[in-house]
């Protein structure tokens, strides 16, 4: 998924089980950097920079998540 203008996009994105997802952050160099933190605490980034990755493996269910930093920034994922 791509973190880029202050927003996750896709905003809601559906995988199968064992499924990993990656997010990028793809903002401009010297933007603020972002997170992405289940609102569970089934996963927390660290601030992750231009260019900067992380992935994890949700369980199956409905995760809502946010930006730490930017709280406003939102996204769901849903593994079935």
């Amino acid at each position: 998924m791509v973190i880029q203008g202050f927003a996750f996009t896709p905003a809601v994105t559906q995988v199968v089980a064992g499924t990993r997802v990656v997010w990028i952050n793809c903002e401009p160099s010297g933007t603020p950097g972002h997170t992405t933190t289940a609102v569970s605490g089934a996963w927390d980034s660290p601030t992750l920079t231009s260019g900067e990755v992380f992935s994890d493996v949700p369980a199956a269910g409905s995760h809502d998540y946010y930006c730490r930093v930017h709280p406003f920034m939102t996204g769901q994922v849903v593994v079935q």
